[in-house]
C-alpha cells in the first residue's frame, strides 16, 4: 500500500526544471538541425546528440515524479540511445576535426550495436500496458535493483561500449591538437577547445552514470541525490552547447570561413594532404625558425614546400583559418613573449627584440603583439617581471 502512495505521479521541483531544460534542448537541437551555415554535417549530427540528451532528461523527469507509470510507452526506449551516445559523439568529432570530408556509407557500422539492442528491447515494445505498468512499478519501488546477470552484463557492454568511443573521442582530440602549434588565433583552436570543453562534460555524464550503476547493483540503498549529480552533468552539456553557440557562433556558422571557401571551392585540397603540409611547414618554423627572417614571405615558403602559393594560402586559410602574415606573426609573437622574459635577452630593448625575431618596425611589432596576446610588449614584461627576476 505504501509503494502505491509513493507511485502518485506528481511533478516536483526538479522534474520540472528538467522538462524545461528538455524543451530547450529540443529547440537548439532544431536550430542546429535546420542550420545552413559553417559546418552543416557536424551541426546535423550534434542536434541528433541534443535530442538524445533532451529525451534522456524527460524520460528521467518522468521517472522521478511517478509519470512512467501514466506513460508505460517510455518503457524500454532509454535502451535504444544507449548504443548511440558514444558513436553520435565521436562521429561529432570527426565531423568537426574532418571538415571537408564527406559522409561515407561504412560509418552507419558504428550504430550496429544500436540495431541490435533496438531488436533485443523489442519483445518489450510488444507488452500490453498492464504488463509494462508492472514493469515500472517494480523499479520505481526498487524490486529490480540488486546484482544478478540480467542487470549487469547489459551494464558492463554499455560502459564498455561508452568508454571505448570516449577514448576513440579523445584520441581524435588530442591528435588534433598537435597541428594547432599554439595557433591560438584560428578556428582550429577554438574547435579543439571546444571540443575538449565538450568531451568533459560527455564523459563527466557517464562516470556520473557509471558509478550509480555500481551503487545500485553491490546494494546500496538508492538516493534520488545521485540521479540529480547524473543529470546535472548532462543538463551541463546541454548548456555548455548553448552558451557556446552565442560566444563563439564561428564553432556552428563558421562566419569567419564562408569567403575563403567560395574562394577556393574549384580546387579542393584532401585533409590528408593538406595536414601532411602543416605538419611539414610546423616542423619547418621550430627546426630552421625562418620566421625570424623578416624578409620571409609567402613565396618563400611556397618554394621550400615545393608548392603554389595559391596552394599554400589554401591550406592556411581553410584548414588553419589563418592569413600567412597571421601564421607567421603568431611564431614570431611567441619567440618574442620568450625573449621578454628571458635573463639572456636582459641587455635588449624591446624594439631590438622585435627586430631580431622579424618584425621590420615598432608599430606593426606592438599592434600584432596587443592583437594576439591582449596587451602591450611592454605590459607583458612588467606583467612577468617576478619571474623574471627568479
Amino acid at each position: 500500500m505504501a509503494n502505491e502512495i509513493n507511485l502518485i505521479a506528481q511533478l516536483n521541483f526538479w522534474s520540472l526544471l528538467l522538462i524545461i531544460c528538455a524543451g530547450q534542448g529540443f529547440i537548439f537541437g532544431v536550430i542546429l538541425l535546420f542550420h545552413k551555415k559553417g559546418n552543416v554535417s557536424a551541426n546535423k549530427i550534434l542536434s541528433i546528440l541534443i535530442f538524445c540528451f533532451s529525451y534522456y532528461f524527460l524520460f528521467i523527469a518522468a521517472y522521478w515524479s511517478n509519470y512512467l507509470v501514466k506513460y508505460p510507452q517510455m518503457l524500454g526506449t532509454l535502451r535504444i540511445l544507449n548504443y548511440s551516445w558514444g558513436p553520435l559523439f565521436y562521429l561529432y568529432v570527426s565531423a568537426v576535426i574532418n571538415k571537408n570530408k564527406k559522409f561515407r556509407l561504412k560509418q552507419i557500422l558504428h550504430f550496429i550495436p544500436t540495431v541490435v539492442s533496438i531488436t533485443l528491447t523489442f519483445p518489450v515494445f510488444l507488452l500490453d500496458t498492464d504488463a509494462k505498468v508492472e514493469i515500472i512499478k517494480k523499479m520505481l519501488t526498487g524490486e529490480y535493483t540488486g546484482a544478478n546477470i540480467n542487470n549487469i552484463l547489459p551494464s558492463v557492454l554499455f560502459n564498455f561500449h561508452i568508454l571505448l568511443y570516449s577514448f576513440l573521442s579523445i584520441k581524435k582530440i588530442t591528435e588534433y591538437s598537435k597541428s594547432i602549434n599554439g595557433n591560438k588565433n584560428t578556428l582550429m583552436y577554438i574547435n579543439y577547445k571546444w571540443l575538449l570543453k565538450l568531451s568533459f562534460g560527455f564523459v563527466g555524464f557517464f562516470i556520473s552514470w557509471f558509478i550509480y550503476e555500481i551503487l545500485m547493483y553491490t546494494g546500496v540503498k538508492y538516493h534520488i541525490e545521485v540521479d540529480y549529480i547524473i543529470t546535472f552533468f548532462g543538463v551541463v552539456v546541454i548548456y555548455t552547447i548553448v552558451i557556446y553557440s552565442m560566444k563563439q557562433p564561428e564553432i556552428f556558422s563558421g562566419i569567419s570561413i564562408i569567403k575563403n571557401e567560395a574562394k577556393y571551392e574549384k580546387t579542393n585540397i584532401p585533409f590528408e594532404e593538406a595536414q601532411n603540409y602543416i605538419n611539414i611547414i610546423n616542423d619547418l618554423m621550430k627546426k630552421e625558425n625562418l620566421y625570424l627572417n623578416p624578409d620571409f614571405n609567402l613565396r618563400s615558403l611556397a618554394v621550400r614546400l615545393d608548392i603554389s602559393t595559391h596552394k599554400l594560402s589554401q591550406i592556411l586559410n581553410e584548414h588553419l583559418k589563418v592569413n600567412f602574415a597571421d601564421f607567421i606573426n603568431n611564431y614570431r609573437i611567441e619567440e618574442a613573449k620568450l625573449r621578454l622574459t628571458n635573463p639572456e635577452y636582459s641587455n635588449l630593448t624591446i624594439l631590438s627584440i622585435a627586430y631580431d625575431v622579424g618584425f621590420n618596425n615598432k608599430v606593426s611589432f606592438n599592434k600584432t603583439f596587443k592583437k594576439i596576446t591582449g596587451i602591450t610588449p611592454s605590459e607583458y614584461k612588467l606583467s612577468q617581471a617576478p619571474h623574471f627576476t627568479n
